[in-house]
């Protein structure tokens, strides 16, 4: 399984966590007790899931408008966290193939959701995409939560007791533009590159 898969998954299943806990979005420590994030995997997973909750509503609205009258509160939990995923990297990212991102999600609905997730996720990622590219879909704003999860209370004790120099700030990175990410620094702002992983 590539790294970026098990991002998407592990993602979708803190999404599903938020969702059965009512919209609350608590730190991550209790999440990860239970579904603890691969090493390698952990940078875009935290990337995916501030993105997903900073898009928040306006994603949401992208779905109710392709799904043929369906709310997102009444579909799966699974189905619409993976969309969610999926049209944050379609819409708010260009550093993935959107061939790659219909295909995961569509696995990733096949695998943990019901026998008709992965047509259902398939044919309004279908929609979306042929949409955004004649240009009917703007592109989200994404503006930092206070309600997103903070990552790094998570950290292994022993990692956070390194030098004040190694130490990151409480809130990490969030995607605003496409293939760029944001970075909470000492009160300033500061970009940097994704690597070029599509898988």
């Amino acid at each position: 399984m590539g790294i970026r898969r098990r991002a998407r998954e592990t993602a979708m299943q803190a999404l599903y966590y938020i969702d059965f806990r009512n919209g609350t979005h608590p730190h991550l420590a209790d999440f990860l007790e239970s579904v603890p994030v691969a090493a390698k995997a952990k940078d875009y997973f935290e990337t995916l899931l501030n993105g997903v909750l900073a898009a928040g509503p306006q994603v949401d609205a992208v779905i109710e408008r392709f799904s043929n009258n369906w709310r997102v509160n009444r579909m799966s939990r699974v189905d619409r966290n993976v969309l969610r995923i999926a049209l944050y990297e379609m819409l708010c990212r260009d550093d993935v193939p959107v061939k790659v991102i219909i295909n995961e999600a569509v696995e990733i609905g096949k695998k943990y959701g019901g026998e008709e997730s992965g047509s259902f996720i398939n044919g309004i990622l279908d929609a979306v995409h042929n949409a955004h590219k004649k240009g009917a879909i703007e592109t989200p704003a994404l503006t930092a939560s206070d309600d997103a999860f903070l990552t790094d209370e998570t950290a292994d004790p022993k990692a956070q007791q390194s030098t004040a120099s190694d130490q990151e700030p409480a809130r990490r990175s969030i995607s605003v533009a496409p293939g760029v990410r944001r970075r909470q620094v000492k009160g300033t702002i500061s970009n940097e590159g994704e690597r070029n992983d599509p898988s």
